[in-house]
């Protein structure tokens, strides 16, 4: 909010009120048009304040800068740079419009030459008819007449080059010497906008012959390989997030007057996807502003970058970011250079990202490997070298050099196996969408094989969907020259070498390489090495590289099985097989992580063991394997408790979770105004949608609508008719659903969903097939607000459980539940007579909890049964229960029903319910017996007790299956954002499935 106020005073009518004062130096028109057109101007305090401070420092004091000692000059040299769409141009326009600057100053200047450039076409420094024209400007703006600026220069027919370059150099000069005349004894502000060639920069220093103060501001996209001396360079970083949020805010109109929680997580949703860049920021508010359902789901934030790209911005002067990004490659003024140049960029752009690190540091010699192979392979591209060679750029390192130069990639040095290497990086995320559009773009051109006499990107559908073809065949392509890089590099060396020849990139990328490439097969193989993983797992640490592995696993099910299914046609059985080979490799980790926490290492590295498992088990979740999931999570667990970390320590709390994540409540119909009724998160996009929604909730953290049967074992009596009841669960294992008419289909099975008999509440839900008898009870609305009633009774809706429900479970299970008044119960078992007092079911084994009713709605009447269903709940609601002369366990409330298991089947995993016939000679209900541990088993069947369900064959730890389901609102949606359980595995899920 200190944000939100701050940016919000710092306005354009400020600009206009400080223009009308007679104290105050003038503004050019440009600076005028550049204040006005941005609405709001983020008050970037780290940057104005040291820049005004060395602009206006005392004569007398030296102020030690940016590593340099300075003393009192009159002619002052201050470079910005940064890359396009930063905001330079604008935070220039507000250090010359500062009260500061234009109390000290008699004329503020400004001269873009950019513009110049481009309008001239084919150069990247001035020329001499192009200073002339900025010299008559700045006549303009300094209040003096510019008929001393005129082209006088004349050209003889025998003049060389040379010739010719000597005479624009000395004329340039002499108009240099004649500008400074001009402003001598005026104290003069002039901003140089927009730099390409920094030898630009010294014909418009005016001041080193003038007497009077004169500071020359530069912005520029690239940088200056030799900087001169004294000259003062600052580097303009990416907006700080809270001052990205506070100008979407203000852009957009979104949170006026207070931003709720719910407007703050789509805001930091936003700018993190537009990079913190304030160009594309303010192009996404626009969008949002006239557009309010533009970000009404994650896919409308998903796919910013592709919406925004082609969209102008007043305040950049009608650019759209491609077109700005597009000039960042005009500084190579040779059309086939440039073209070149591109290439190599959105090659790198296209081949070095991984769906959780988007814009990872690589290795320099790696990229420079693949465009090496990129000419010598691809016969499109093989006439280019000559042209980069006519520019100068004879080798792959002068093409990294030049990118570095243009502001378009990181550098840095690392320490690799001993080594000082160099690694880069994409500078930013608009970046790396802009190289997959020349990629794109290359795709188109290089079909017809032959060199382009003027390629250009004027026409690209930039960053669109539509292309996603043509990117498709050229990552696989690329990623084939890698993979084939690292064969040709291996090929020399036997089986048992090849372990000592694995290199960081190689551990890093080589199998990411190989599945990109459609290579299923041998990265399979290659991930199922015992050799390679060992290198990994000691050569990237533990977390590292099981994080590695991880991200391999989700890229093969992220989408690429499917692409190999449509390209390859893999059968249903292949595609069970490549899961099944997924769920061996993850396997295979776990027991290496297991073997080696079973040896004497250090707590650190237990820590590292416990976050690994962690991670595997993330991604296990993410490919619907529940059981290894949970196994892992456990494993994890007793690590931690193992080495005594607190139960409120940030790694139990996450792992405990992720563990509820898996915990299942059965789905019913309950009141439209009940707390626990659930809402579809995709609810507006069923309408028209032909593919398939996935019916996740934005009612219920991380859940969705899920078969229950896909995690509890089925009785044999639901297996034979057909019944499958839907649950609530983890969001992972949500079905995919169409409505048709009023009907929601599942695409995977075909059946539609109905409630089961009767629409009252308390029913529970079924998938069915579409059966005469099943459609009358099939038809749902679902409302604006994602809550779904049945057609025929629209005071109901679909809700999930709050509690989970009573099972039978093993005896002796650690899931079996221990009673606090088991020792009453069984002496009430033998005493005679109805006057029986009735003991109240708490469990001894989970305190506060007991055997509870449904509060919205008890007792359901089925045809001629009226039935209850059980579950732990609450301690205070516990129901009390007696024993009849029969053995049975009678509920003292609703009118004497009797336990018995659903369906009187007495099989592990089958739900207890309580019943009574509404008739003259009701069934008698099960038997039961207490046990000497506190446990309640079926007489008939002792090998069972009550207790909660299982995943599979593995426990969910019982307070967690007892927590009762939340309900999600935009608060605690925005406060899991911001909780600091433990930010990797919050990063990693965010990006996952």
């Amino acid at each position: 909010i200190l944000y939100f106020v701050v940016c919000k005073s710092v306005t354009t009518s400020q600009a206009t009120n400080m223009a009308q004062s007679p104290l105050l130096a003038p503004l050019p028109r440009e600076i005028e048009s550049i204040l006005s057109l941005s609405r709001f101007i983020i008050p970037r305090v780290e940057l104005h304040v040291p820049l005004l401070q060395f602009i206006l420092r005392d004569r007398n004091i030296h102020d030690d800068f940016n590593s340099v000692r300075f003393s009192w000059p009159l002619n002052s040299v201050l470079t910005i740079r940064g890359m396009a769409g930063i905001g330079k141009t604008t935070f220039a326009a507000a250090i010359a419009n500062s009260m500061e600057i234009r109390h000290t100053y008699n004329r503020i200047c400004f001269v873009n030459l950019g513009d110049q450039f481009i309008a001239n076409g084919g150069v990247n420094n001035i020329t001499y008819s192009m200073y002339v024209a900025c010299m008559r400007d700045l006549c303009r703006q300094i209040g003096k007449q510019a008929d001393l600026f005129y082209e006088e220069l004349v050209y003889l027919p025998s003049d060389t080059t040379l010739t010719k370059a000597a005479k624009s150099l000395q004329a340039i000069e002499k108009a240099k010497l004649q500008m400074s005349r001009l402003m001598n004894d005026i104290k003069i502000f002039l901003v140089l906008d927009d730099v390409w060639c920094h030898e630009d920069v010294e014909i418009f220093n005016f001041g080193e012959e003038m007497n009077s103060s004169f500071t020359l501001f530069v912005t520029t996209r690239t940088l200056d390989m030799f900087p001169s001396a004294g000259a003062c360079w600052i580097d303009v970083p990416l907006l700080k997030p809270q001052d990205a949020v506070s100008l979407f805010f203000l852009e957009s109109g979104r949170g006026h007057p207070i931003p709720r929680d719910e407007d703050f997580f789509v805001a930091e949703k936003v700018v993190m996807k537009c990079g913190y860049l304030p160009l594309a920021i303010r192009i996404a508010a626009k969008v949002a502003k006239a557009y309010p359902d533009f970000l009404s789901s994650e896919d409308d934030l998903e796919d910013i970058p592709s919406t925004i790209g082609n969209v102008q911005d007043a305040s950049a002067a009608n650019q759209t970011i491609v077109n700005l990004l597009h000039r960042s490659f005009s500084i190579v003024t040779d059309a086939d250079a440039s073209y070149a140049v591109k290439i190599c960029f959105g090659a790198m752009a296209v081949v070095f990202h991984h769906s959780e690190d988007i814009l990872p540091w690589i290795s320099q010699s790696m990229v420079e490997m693949l465009w090496a192979q990129l000419f010598l392979t691809f016969e499109y591209m093989t006439p280019y070298l000559p042209k980069l060679r006519e520019y100068r750029l004879n080798s792959m390192n002068d093409i990294t050099q030049l990118l570095y130069i243009m502001g378009l990639i990181n550098k840095r040095n690392v320490i690799d196996q001993g080594n000082i290497t160099n690694e880069l990086q994409i500078h930013h995320d608009l970046l790396r969408e802009y190289g997959k559009m020349t990629i794109v773009q290359f795709e188109k051109d290089r079909g017809g094989n032959t060199m382009r006499t003027h390629p250009s990107f004027d026409n690209t559908e930039s960053l669109s969907r539509r292309n996603s073809s043509d990117l498709e065949e050229i990552t696989i392509e690329l990623h084939s020259l890698m993979v084939d890089c690292y064969q040709n590099k291996l090929g020399g060396f036997t089986e048992s070498e090849i372990g000592r020849c694995y290199d960081s990139h190689m551990l890093h990328w080589l199998p990411h390489h190989m599945i990109k490439a459609r290579n299923l097969k041998e990265a399979l193989q290659l991930l199922m090495n015992r050799s390679f993983l060992r290198n990994r797992i000691e050569f990237l640490g533990i977390l590292e590289g099981t994080k590695q592995y991880a991200s391999d696993i989700q890229t093969i099910q992220k989408g690429d099985q499917s692409n190999y299914k449509k390209r390859c046609g893999t059968s249903k059985d292949e595609n069970l097989a490549s899961k099944s080979k997924l769920n061996d490799v993850l396997l295979l980790i776990v027991k290496y992580l297991t073997d080696i926490n079973s040896q004497s290492l250090s707590k650190d590295s237990q820590v590292s063991v416990g976050r690994a498992l962690v991670f595997l088990g993330v991604t296990e979740q993410g490919i619907t394997m529940w059981e290894e999931s949970l196994d892992c999570f456990q494993k994890a667990l007793r690590i931690f408790r193992g080495i005594g970390l607190e139960e409120n320590h940030q790694y139990i709390v996450c792992i405990l979770n992720h563990i509820n994540s898996l915990s299942v409540k059965p789905m019913l119909l309950l009141p439209e105004n009940s707390q626990y009724c659930i809402r579809l998160k995709y609810a507006s996009r069923f309408d028209g949608n032909n593919a398939g929604l996935p019916l996740e909730l934005s009612s219920h953290p991380d859940k969705g609508i899920v078969l229950m049967e896909n995690f509890f074992a089925t009785t044999s009596f639901t297996h034979k008719n057909n019944i499958h009841f839907a649950g609530i669960g983890p969001k992972e294992g949500s079905l995919t659903a169409v409505k048709e008419a009023n009907y929601l289909r599942c695409t995977n099975s075909n059946r539609i969903l109905r409630y089961y008999f009767s629409a009252k509440s308390g029913i529970p839900m079924t998938w069915s097939s579409d059966i005469e008898k099943s459609l009358k009870k099939s038809e749902w609305i679902i409302r604006e607000d994602g809550k779904v009633s049945p057609c025929g009774a629209p005071h109901l809706c679909l809700a999930s459980s709050p509690y989970t429900l009573l099972a039978l479970v093993a005896r002796g299970s650690p899931n079996q539940a221990i009673f606090e008044n088991w020792v009453e119960l069984e002496k009430s078992r033998h005493r005679r007579g109805n006057n029986k007092k009735g003991i109240l079911l708490k469990l001894k084994s989970h305190p506060n909890y007991g055997i509870v009713a449904l509060s919205d709605s008890p007792v359901m009447s089925i045809t001629f049964i009226s039935v209850l269903l059980l579950y732990f709940g609450p301690a205070a609601s516990s129901l009390s229960v007696r024993f009849t002369e029969h053995k049975e366990l009678l509920i003292e409330d609703f009118g004497g029903l009797v336990f018995r298991p659903l369906y009187n089947l007495y099989e592990i995993g089958n739900f207890m319910s309580a019943t009574k016939d509404n008739c003259d000679r009701p069934r008698l209900g099960g038997q039961w017996q207490v046990n000497k541990d506190g446990s309640i088993s079926p007489v008939q069947a002792a090998h069972l007790a009550l207790g909660f369900p299982v995943v599979g064959n593995h426990v969910i730890p019982a307070d967690i299956m007892l927590k009762e389901e939340k309900i999600s609102t935009s608060s605690d949606k925005s406060m899991r954002q911001h909780d600091l359980l433990h930010e990797e595995y919050l990063n990693y899920i965010s990006e996952k499935v």
